[in-house]
């Protein structure tokens, strides 16, 4: 039996021998032609069924297969600083890996903002699944005061913290570098 590749066609001749020697020239054209179609990848079979170059647990159709069930082992941050002005925001990409960086889908991801933190960031959504690539995006957005930021980011047992910087917007300065008129010297007041 011949196995062929997804995707792929292929033509079939065959030649007569028999047995006084005779031998049946090949013909011009193939007696029939095939083609294989890219099918849905078998999870257990070690082929590459659907002709994407992955096999079994290592192709993203299988993540959610049972006997491919990929447990969390390490969370990734892109971009893994952030540094930003009042008032503005940025995209962070949360990338979930198990064992043999196998991609773990529909798996929850938690951002994490602690109560001090909350002056200087908002996060959205709060908790996202992982699409088929093992990623969530969260969007971090600045609010008015300048200062630093940490946000906690979970899934199973696996986490990452990112810090991120709020810069001042022109004009506005920084919590530690602001003092009050009175204490000021006086030869520096405005």
């Amino acid at each position: 039996m011949f196995s062929g590749k997804p995707g792929k066609s292929y033509s079939f001749y065959s030649i007569a021998h028999d047995n006084t020697g005779n031998t049946e020239d090949a013909p011009v054209s193939a007696y029939t032609t095939t083609q294989v179609k890219a099918g849905v990848e078998d999870c257990n079979n070690g082929i590459d069924d659907d002709g994407d170059g992955l096999v079994d647990c290592k192709d993203p159709d299988c993540a959610s297969n049972l006997d491919c069930a990929c447990k969390v082992t390490s969370i990734t941050l892109i971009p893994g600083k952030a540094a930003l002005q009042t008032k503005k925001s940025i995209d962070i990409i949360v990338a979930v890996r198990g064992e043999e960086e196998c991609l773990v889908n529909g798996q929850m991801v938690r951002a994490i903002v602690g109560k001090a933190n909350r002056k200087f960031v908002f996060v959205k959504p709060r908790k996202q699944m992982t699409d088929k690539n093992g990623l969530a995006t969260f969007q971090i957005k600045a609010k008015g005061e300048a200062g630093k930021a940490r946000i906690k980011f979970k899934s199973g047992k696996a986490k990452k913290v990112l810090t991120v910087k709020i810069k001042a917007e022109q004009g506005q300065n920084y919590p530690e570098d602001t003092q009050d008129a009175e204490e000021m010297p006086e030869d520096k007041k405005l």
